[in-house]
């Protein structure tokens, strides 16, 4: 299975470092690539895309872990987005702290193109992550 990864920050890089020592090949799409944090992702096996398309592009399933809301609807489906990229069955699934109403809004731009688009917000910070331990919006335990 091909994973992409959007939004390699605080949150992000840890997980992306996870996936790859899981033994998952994983595209990163990161606007700063120059920066230690996706540089380290990078050394760790992980392959640089030049957008977040060409992330959808290489990928079976795209995670998103940004800021805002603003930044997951550009990442998902602005210009060199997520759905510009994303063929049939994609499955896209949001990591990111957003309002409800724009998961609702991106899952039904999603849904018109055929591609699955998830809201699996997380919380436990920067450990959780580093860990691979994170809690749902119900505060159950994952791993």
């Amino acid at each position: 299975m091909q994973l992409g990864f959007i939004g390699i920050g605080v949150m992000g890089r840890p997980m992306a470092l996870n996936l790859l020592k899981a033994g998952y090949h994983v595209t990163v799409f990161a606007r700063h690539p120059e920066k230690p944090e996706v540089q380290e992702v990078l050394d760790a096996g992980a392959k640089l895309a030049p957008s977040s398309r060409a992330v959808a592009m290489a990928s079976d399933v795209v995670i998103t872990m940004v800021p805002n809301s603003m930044q997951v609807e550009e990442v998902v489906a602005g210009p060199h987005g997520i759905l510009e990229g994303a063929r049939k069955e994609l499955i896209i699934i949001d990591m990111s702290t957003i309002a409800p109403a724009m998961s609702r809004k991106l899952a039904e731009m999603a849904s018109k193109r055929d591609v699955h688009f998830l809201d699996a917000t997380v919380s436990g910070g920067s450990m959780g992550a580093v860990n691979g331990r994170y809690l749902s919006r119900r505060g159950r335990s994952w791993r």
